[in-house]
């Protein structure tokens, strides 16, 4: 097996983010030096998307601060000092896809969706002033939960129209 294939094996298999102290708080300057020490390595060996890519859906995994805010404030920190795209927008991948699998009442629609895009929205409005970037992260998670929604509105009344 390629080193590679080993490497991703390694990160998938995570579940705590560097940084983690043995009290359970997240210090921020390990995971910053932990992030900007593997991009390096990884630029070195022409794996930057791929490291991007690892870093972004293991901060979708990140937890909320202790204010309730979701991400962490070290990991709302972290992504105003990336300013990376490629890891803002596969955050968002990750999120939706920690989701795994939702059932739903057949009348139901998106109710679920708009619960979700509510509650990102609240978090967006709330770090707006200071992590502007994670905040229109947080925005765009919402619309997407939005758009969901009327896709589960839509789907529910066709079900009415053909059962009625």
């Amino acid at each position: 097996m390629c080193k590679c294939v080993q490497s991703l094996e390694v990160l998938d298999s995570w579940r705590l983010m560097p940084g983690f102290k043995d009290d359970g708080k997240l210090d921020e300057k390990g995971l910053i030096e932990w992030v900007e020490t593997a991009r390096q390595q990884c630029s070195k060996t022409k794996h930057q998307i791929g490291v991007d890519l690892q870093i972004a859906f293991m901060l979708a995994r990140a937890p909320s601060d202790p204010d309730g805010i979701w991400p962490h404030i070290a990991v709302r920190n972290l992504i105003e000092r990336l300013n990376n795209e490629t890891i803002d927008k596969h955050i968002q991948v990750g999120i939706y896809n920690s989701r795994g699998v939702v059932s739903r009442g057949i009348g139901d629609g998106g109710r679920q969706e708009r619960e979700l895009a509510a509650k990102y929205r609240k978090m967006s409005g709330a770090v707006r002033a200071k992590w502007p970037r994670t905040a229109t992260m947080l925005h765009f998670i919402a619309d997407s939960y939005d758009d969901d929604a009327k896709q589960w509105d839509v789907d529910s009344e066709l079900h009415d129209l053909r059962w009625s």
